[in-house]
Parts: C-alpha cells; sequence; structure tokens
C-alpha cells in the first residue's frame, strides 16, 4: 500500500503545463473516433508515467551496460568452478531494484490505461485506444498502430513503428 499511496500523492504533486511535446502533432487520424478528453487527475497520472519511463530508460543505458559487465564476469567464474558466478548479494540486489522499477512503470501504465477505459466506458477487448493532441483520447478497431499511445511521436519514427 505504500508504494500505492505514494504513486497518488507523487501524482497529485505534477503542475500541469500545456501537453507533452510528442502530442503536439499527433493529430487525430482517419479510422479514429474522439471519444473524449482527459481529466486533469490523468494527465497528471499520464504526465507521471511518462517521466519514470524517461528516467528508467535513462537508468536503462547505464545499468544494461553494468549488467551486461556482470554477466560476463559471472560466466567467466562459474566456468572457473564459482558456485555462486561471482556475484556478490549486492549485485542481486542492483538486479531485483532494477526489474522492480521496470514493474512500476508497467504497473502505473496499465492504471492509467484501465483508468481511461473505466472513464470513458470503452470495452477491453473492442478497441485500441490512444492519446492525441489536446488530451483527446481516441479509440480505432485497427491495431496497426497498437503501441502509439506509448511511444512518443519522435521515437516511433525513430525506431521506424511511425512514418
Amino acid at each position: 500500500m505504500k508504494w500505492l499511496k505514494g504513486l497518488i500523492s507523487d501524482a497529485d504533486q505534477v503542475v500541469l503545463d500545456g501537453q507533452p511535446e510528442f502530442l503536439a502533432n499527433a493529430e487525430v487520424e482517419e479510422g479514429e473516433t474522439v471519444v473524449g478528453e482527459l481529466s486533469d487527475d490523468l494527465k497528471k497520472l499520464y504526465t507521471l508515467f511518462m517521466k519514470r519511463q524517461g528516467d528508467l530508460t535513462a537508468e536503462c543505458r547505464v545499468f544494461h551496460r553494468e549488467a551486461g559487465e556482470m554477466i560476463g564476469r559471472t560466466l567467466g567464474s562459474l566456468l572457473a568452478g564459482d558456485k555462486n558466478g561471482g556475484l556478490a548479494e549486492a549485485d542481486f540486489a542492483k538486479m531485483a531494484e532494477h526489474n522492480a522499477r521496470h514493474a512500476d512503470v508497467e504497473i502505473i501504465r496499465d492504471i492509467f490505461w484501465h483508468c481511461v477505459r473505466r472513464t470513458m466506458a470503452i470495452s477491453r477487448d473492442a478497441e485500441v485506444v490512444a492519446l492525441r493532441k489536446g488530451w483527446k483520447v481516441v479509440t480505432s478497431r485497427s491495431n496497426q498502430r497498437s503501441g502509439i499511445e506509448l511511444i512518443p511521436v519522435g521515437l516511433g519514427a525513430f525506431l521506424g513503428l511511425r512514418g
């Protein structure tokens, strides 16, 4: 409960200042239906989610490199006969904490989209749900654009997910 209470407190403290940059060019497209606009509470939760996701992405750049080095040392130690693979308790704790941060971000994302679907009375199975310019919530029947609600336009283009 402490984590959830902290999440709610952190979301309440978010100061809304317009819309995220990637939404500025995210126009409603053909085949999408606008079903509403996010409430301020959901805007705050989404802003918090994007911040935490961005922080985790920055952390991953460093951690995954370090984890690769740990794995290299571990394989060498295992081959040399060390049962623990040369990993210290601190290494295991660091990996567990990093994995927990990934789970935290996924849970925040899932809570956000669950709240959007509940608030807008959108069927869980029927449609793709995404955000567009002006904090509009859109649905579509096509899953060709699935994931766009979570990937900023610039990042999506960089990854080849958007034209």
